[in-house]
C-alpha cells in the first residue's frame, strides 16, 4: 500500500505552486523533505494538526516540507525502518528503537513529559489495577508507546500482560476507548491528548485507575543524511515557535506550550524499558508489527 497522501497534503502542494509561493519554489529548487508523522489521531486529524508545520518548515528552509502519515503504527514503522522520511514526528519508543541503524536524530521535543493513563467508565467496578486481574485490557498498537508503559504498570503490579490480564489491541487510542464502551475491554490504557480528544467529540467521562512513570515526549527527528546545517535550522525553528506569532498560532493548534532542544541521550530511559521488558520475557515489538 503506497503511503498516504492526503487531500490536504495535495493542497499544500498546490498552495506551494500559487504566484506568492512560486519565488520559494523556483528559488530553492530542490527536492521536497518528507515529513511522517506516526498515526496517533485518525489522518484527517494528523492533518489538521501537521499540515501548518509542514507550512511553516517550507517557508523556513525554502524547501517545500511534504506531511505524510500511515494508515497503521506498524505501518508507519515499516516506513521509518525503510528510512523513507527526512524529518518524522514520532512516539518515544519509536525513536529508540529507530535512533540507531536507520539514522534519525532527535531535534526538538514537547516540553511536557509523557505519561500513560490506564482508564475506565465511571461506573466500573475496577477501581485499581490488581481490578485488571481476570479481565482485559485494550490498548493501541503493541509498539505503541502508551501500550509499552502500561506493560511496565502491569509488571510493576505482579500482573502478567497477555494472559493476566488479556491485552485487546486496536489500531487506534479511539478503538482502544471504545472497546471499553462497548463492554468488550474493562480499561484501556492511552494519554492524556487522546483521552481529552475523545470525551471532547464523545461528551463520556472516564475514571483514572492508574498513571505511568514520566518519560522524555515524543520527538521530531531528522534522518542522518539530512545536512547538518539544514537540521540545525529545523531545529530552532521548531524550539523558537514560542517566541513569535506564527509560531504561537501553531503551538495552539498543537495544543503545546512549546518544544525544547533534545539530545539522544535523553531518551536512556527509554531504552532502559525496553531492556526490562526483554529481560522479562516479552520481546520488543519488531517495526510491523500489528498484533
Amino acid at each position: 500500500m503506497p503511503m498516504r497522501l492526503t487531500c490536504k497534503s495535495f493542497l499544500v502542494a498546490i498552495f506551494f505552486l500559487l504566484p506568492g509561493w512560486q519565488a520559494v519554489v523556483q528559488a530553492s529548487d530542490k527536492p521536497p523533505l518528507l515529513f511522517g508523522v506516526f498515526p496517533f489521531l485518525p489522518p484527517a486529524q494528523l492533518e489538521d494538526l501537521y499540515v501548518p508545520v509542514a507550512i511553516d518548515l517550507s517557508d523556513t528552509i525554502d524547501q517545500p516540507v511534504q506531511f505524510r502519515t500511515r494508515p497503521s503504527f506498524s505501518d508507519f514503522d515499516n516506513e521509518l525502518a525503510g528510512e523513507t522520511y527526512d524529518l518524522v514526528f514520532i512516539q518515544p519508543f519509536s525513536y529508540a528503537r529507530f535512533s540507531g541503524d536507520a539514522g534519525y536524530i532527535t531535534i526538538a521535543r514537547r516540553g511536557n513529559p509523557m505519561r500513560a493513563v490506564i482508564v475506565t467508565t465511571e461506573d466500573s467496578p475496577v477501581k485499581v489495577i490488581d481490578d485488571l486481574q481476570n479481565g482485559v485490557l485494550a490498548a493501541p498498537p503493541s509498539s505503541a508507546a502508551v501500550s509499552l508503559l502500561g506493560i511496565e504498570m502491569l509488571l510493576e503490579n505482579n500482573l502478567q500482560p497477555g494472559a493476566d490480564p488479556d491485552m485487546d489491541y486496536q489500531n487506534s487510542h479511539f478503538a482502544c476507548l471504545r472497546r471499553v464502551l462497548i463492554g468488550k475491554a474493562d480499561a484501556c490504557v492511552t494519554a492524556g491528548r487522546p483521552l481529552s480528544l475523545f470525551q471532547e467529540k464523545s461528551g463520556i467521562r472516564f475514571r483514572t485507575v492508574a498513571e505511568s512513570r514520566n518519560i522524555p515526549a515524543s520527538t521530531f527527528a531528522v534522518h542522518r543524511r539530512i545536512d547538518p546545517r539544514l537540521r540545525d535550522k529545523i531545529a530552532r525553528r521548531i524550539t523558537g515557535w514560542h517566541n513569535h506569532p506564527e509560531g504561537r498560532k501553531i503551538l495552539s493548534i498543537l495544543h503545546q506550550p512549546y518544544y525544547e532542544p533534545s539530545s539522544d541521550s535523553d531518551y536512556d530511559p527509554v531504552r532502559k524499558i525496553l531492556e526490562d521488558m526483554r529481560k522479562a520475557g516479552l520481546p520488543e515489538p519488531e517495526a510491523g508489527s500489528s498484533r
